[in-house]
Protein backbone atom coordinates (compact mmCIF):
# COMPACT_ATOMS: atom_id res chain seq x y z
CA UNK A 1 0.00 0.00 0.00
CA UNK A 2 1.35 3.45 -0.94
CA UNK A 3 1.81 5.49 2.25
CA UNK A 4 1.85 9.26 1.81
CA UNK A 5 2.06 10.37 5.44
CA UNK A 6 4.86 12.80 4.57
CA UNK A 7 4.56 15.62 2.05
CA UNK A 8 2.46 14.11 -0.77
CA UNK A 9 3.66 14.42 -4.35
CA UNK A 10 0.19 13.69 -5.74
CA UNK A 11 -2.24 16.30 -6.99
CA UNK A 12 -4.48 17.46 -4.09
CA UNK A 13 -7.86 15.81 -3.73
CA UNK A 14 -7.24 12.61 -5.61
CA UNK A 15 -10.04 10.07 -5.21
CA UNK A 16 -9.02 7.10 -3.05
CA UNK A 17 -10.62 3.73 -2.27
CA UNK A 18 -10.11 2.65 1.35
CA UNK A 19 -11.12 -0.58 3.10
CA UNK A 20 -10.75 -0.86 6.90
CA UNK A 21 -11.47 -3.62 9.42
CA UNK A 22 -14.10 -3.46 12.12
CA UNK A 23 -12.64 -4.54 15.49
CA UNK A 24 -14.98 -7.56 15.76
CA UNK A 25 -14.80 -8.67 12.14
CA UNK A 26 -16.13 -7.46 8.82
CA UNK A 27 -14.95 -4.50 6.81
CA UNK A 28 -15.88 -0.91 6.02
CA UNK A 29 -15.06 0.59 2.61
CA UNK A 30 -15.50 4.04 1.13
CA UNK A 31 -14.19 6.27 -1.63
CA UNK A 32 -12.98 9.67 -0.47
CA UNK A 33 -11.08 12.67 -1.80
CA UNK A 34 -7.78 13.28 -0.01
CA UNK A 35 -4.26 14.69 -0.36
CA UNK A 36 -2.65 11.27 0.05
CA UNK A 37 -3.22 7.71 1.22
CA UNK A 38 -2.87 8.37 4.97
CA UNK A 39 -5.22 11.36 4.77
CA UNK A 40 -7.74 9.14 2.96
CA UNK A 41 -7.44 6.36 5.54
CA UNK A 42 -7.98 8.77 8.44
CA UNK A 43 -11.05 10.28 6.73
CA UNK A 44 -12.63 6.86 6.24
CA UNK A 45 -11.78 5.82 9.82
CA UNK A 46 -13.64 8.94 10.97
CA UNK A 47 -16.62 7.88 8.84
CA UNK A 48 -16.55 4.52 10.62
CA UNK A 49 -17.08 6.32 13.91
CA UNK A 50 -20.05 8.23 12.46
CA UNK A 51 -21.49 5.06 10.89
CA UNK A 52 -21.09 2.86 13.98
CA UNK A 53 -24.11 3.94 16.03
CA UNK A 54 -23.02 1.74 18.94
CA UNK A 55 -19.69 3.54 19.38
CA UNK A 56 -19.47 5.71 22.47
CA UNK A 57 -16.30 7.34 23.69
CA UNK A 58 -15.54 8.88 27.04
CA UNK A 59 -13.33 11.59 25.57
CA UNK A 60 -12.09 13.04 22.30
CA UNK A 61 -8.71 11.44 23.02
CA UNK A 62 -10.37 8.01 23.27
CA UNK A 63 -12.25 8.66 20.01
CA UNK A 64 -9.07 9.56 18.14
CA UNK A 65 -7.31 6.56 19.62
CA UNK A 66 -10.01 4.33 18.08
CA UNK A 67 -9.70 6.15 14.74
CA UNK A 68 -5.92 5.72 14.63
CA UNK A 69 -6.22 2.05 15.60
CA UNK A 70 -8.60 1.40 12.68
CA UNK A 71 -6.39 3.43 10.33
CA UNK A 72 -3.25 1.50 11.25
CA UNK A 73 -5.10 -1.78 10.60
CA UNK A 74 -6.20 -0.82 7.08
CA UNK A 75 -6.86 -3.63 4.59
CA UNK A 76 -6.53 -1.68 1.35
CA UNK A 77 -5.90 1.84 0.12
CA UNK A 78 -5.42 2.76 -3.53
CA UNK A 79 -6.20 5.46 -6.05
CA UNK A 80 -9.60 4.87 -7.66
CA UNK A 81 -8.15 5.62 -11.10
CA UNK A 82 -5.51 2.89 -10.60
CA UNK A 83 -8.15 0.45 -9.39
CA UNK A 84 -10.39 1.33 -12.34
CA UNK A 85 -7.60 0.75 -14.83
CA UNK A 86 -6.82 -2.66 -13.34
CA UNK A 87 -10.50 -3.65 -13.24
CA UNK A 88 -11.03 -2.67 -16.88
CA UNK A 89 -8.10 -4.84 -17.91
CA UNK A 90 -9.57 -7.77 -15.95
CA UNK A 91 -13.00 -7.28 -17.52
CA UNK A 92 -12.08 -6.51 -21.12
CA UNK A 93 -8.43 -7.51 -21.41
CA UNK A 94 -9.02 -10.12 -24.12
CA UNK A 95 -10.85 -7.63 -26.34
CA UNK A 96 -8.54 -4.70 -25.57
CA UNK A 97 -5.26 -6.59 -25.87
CA UNK A 98 -5.78 -9.56 -28.23
CA UNK A 99 -2.01 -9.88 -28.64
CA UNK A 100 -1.59 -10.07 -24.82
CA UNK A 101 0.55 -6.92 -24.86
CA UNK A 102 -1.06 -4.71 -22.23
CA UNK A 103 -0.60 -0.94 -22.16
CA UNK A 104 -1.85 1.75 -19.75
CA UNK A 105 -5.40 3.01 -20.24
CA UNK A 106 -5.75 6.71 -20.99
CA UNK A 107 -8.44 7.70 -18.48
CA UNK A 108 -8.84 11.19 -19.95
CA UNK A 109 -9.69 9.63 -23.31
CA UNK A 110 -12.00 7.15 -21.56
CA UNK A 111 -13.86 10.05 -19.94
CA UNK A 112 -14.43 11.65 -23.36
CA UNK A 113 -15.75 8.36 -24.76
CA UNK A 114 -18.14 8.00 -21.81
CA UNK A 115 -19.45 11.56 -22.14
CA UNK A 116 -19.99 11.08 -25.87
CA UNK A 117 -22.03 7.91 -25.31
CA UNK A 118 -24.01 8.67 -22.15
CA UNK A 119 -27.39 7.81 -23.67
CA UNK A 120 -26.21 4.29 -24.49
CA UNK A 121 -24.35 3.76 -21.23
CA UNK A 122 -26.88 4.97 -18.66
CA UNK A 123 -29.83 2.95 -17.41
CA UNK A 124 -32.72 5.35 -16.83
CA UNK A 125 -34.17 4.88 -13.34
CA UNK A 126 -36.08 7.75 -11.73
CA UNK A 127 -36.74 6.02 -8.41
CA UNK A 128 -34.96 3.14 -6.73
CA UNK A 129 -37.47 0.30 -6.67
CA UNK A 130 -37.45 -2.68 -4.36
CA UNK A 131 -37.67 -6.12 -5.98
CA UNK A 132 -41.30 -6.64 -7.05
CA UNK A 133 -43.00 -9.97 -6.53
CA UNK A 134 -46.37 -11.29 -5.44
CA UNK A 135 -44.51 -13.46 -2.97
CA UNK A 136 -41.88 -12.09 -0.60
CA UNK A 137 -39.23 -14.66 0.28
CA UNK A 138 -37.51 -12.50 2.88
CA UNK A 139 -38.96 -10.11 5.46
CA UNK A 140 -36.85 -7.24 6.76
CA UNK A 141 -35.67 -7.73 10.35
CA UNK A 142 -32.98 -5.20 11.33
CA UNK A 143 -29.82 -3.30 10.37
CA UNK A 144 -26.48 -3.87 12.12
CA UNK A 145 -24.28 -1.00 10.89
CA UNK A 146 -21.38 -2.04 13.11
CA UNK A 147 -21.01 -5.37 11.33
CA UNK A 148 -22.26 -4.03 7.95
CA UNK A 149 -25.21 -6.44 7.94
CA UNK A 150 -28.88 -6.15 6.95
CA UNK A 151 -30.92 -8.96 8.50
CA UNK A 152 -34.00 -10.66 7.02
CA UNK A 153 -36.34 -13.41 8.20
CA UNK A 154 -36.97 -16.33 5.85
CA UNK A 155 -40.43 -17.79 5.17
CA UNK A 156 -39.78 -20.61 7.65
CA UNK A 157 -38.67 -18.23 10.40
CA UNK A 158 -34.93 -18.58 9.91
CA UNK A 159 -32.49 -15.70 9.91
CA UNK A 160 -30.23 -14.51 7.10
CA UNK A 161 -28.31 -11.35 6.33
CA UNK A 162 -26.84 -9.38 3.47
CA UNK A 163 -23.32 -8.49 4.59
CA UNK A 164 -21.06 -5.93 2.93
CA UNK A 165 -18.26 -7.80 1.19
CA UNK A 166 -15.41 -6.29 -0.82
CA UNK A 167 -15.85 -2.87 -2.37
CA UNK A 168 -19.57 -2.08 -2.46
CA UNK A 169 -20.89 -5.62 -3.03
CA UNK A 170 -22.95 -7.74 -0.64
CA UNK A 171 -23.29 -11.46 0.01
CA UNK A 172 -26.33 -13.24 1.44
CA UNK A 173 -25.61 -15.53 4.39
CA UNK A 174 -27.66 -18.07 6.30
CA UNK A 175 -27.30 -17.09 9.95
CA UNK A 176 -27.39 -18.86 13.28
CA UNK A 177 -30.08 -17.96 15.81
CA UNK A 178 -27.76 -15.39 17.39
CA UNK A 179 -27.21 -13.69 14.04
CA UNK A 180 -23.77 -14.98 13.09
CA UNK A 181 -23.26 -15.70 9.35
CA UNK A 182 -22.69 -19.42 8.71
CA UNK A 183 -22.57 -19.94 4.93
CA UNK A 184 -23.50 -18.09 1.74
CA UNK A 185 -26.79 -18.76 -0.06
CA UNK A 186 -28.07 -17.76 -3.50
CA UNK A 187 -29.63 -14.28 -3.54
CA UNK A 188 -30.60 -13.89 -7.21
CA UNK A 189 -33.90 -15.74 -6.84
CA UNK A 190 -34.98 -13.97 -3.65
CA UNK A 191 -37.67 -11.29 -3.35
CA UNK A 192 -37.76 -8.83 -0.46
CA UNK A 193 -38.45 -5.24 0.52
CA UNK A 194 -35.76 -2.65 1.20
CA UNK A 195 -35.39 -1.35 4.77
CA UNK A 196 -37.34 1.87 5.32
CA UNK A 197 -34.65 3.29 7.61
CA UNK A 198 -31.98 5.52 6.06
CA UNK A 199 -28.25 5.00 6.58
CA UNK A 200 -25.11 4.84 4.46
CA UNK A 201 -25.19 1.05 4.67
CA UNK A 202 -28.82 0.83 3.48
CA UNK A 203 -28.19 3.26 0.60
CA UNK A 204 -25.13 1.24 -0.48
CA UNK A 205 -27.25 -1.94 -0.32
CA UNK A 206 -29.99 -0.39 -2.48
CA UNK A 207 -27.50 0.82 -5.09
CA UNK A 208 -25.81 -2.58 -5.24
CA UNK A 209 -29.12 -4.43 -5.70
CA UNK A 210 -30.35 -2.05 -8.42
CA UNK A 211 -27.08 -2.44 -10.33
CA UNK A 212 -27.18 -6.21 -9.85
CA UNK A 213 -30.79 -6.45 -11.06
CA UNK A 214 -30.03 -4.33 -14.14
CA UNK A 215 -27.16 -6.63 -15.09
CA UNK A 216 -29.39 -9.72 -14.83
CA UNK A 217 -32.39 -8.41 -16.76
Amino acid sequence: MDDSRSTPSLIPNDLWYVCLRWPDGGSFSRCTEALGSWDAIIKVAQEMVDDDLASTFGSEEERWGWINERANDSMECCLVKDRLGSDLVRLFGKEMFPDDKESPINLSALREVILANLDQLLTKTDVVQAPQSEKTDLTFHSVDSGNCRIYYKTANGGLCCFQLDTGSTFKLYHCSRDGEPEHTIDHLNKSFNFPECKSKLVEAFKSWWVDLSANHD
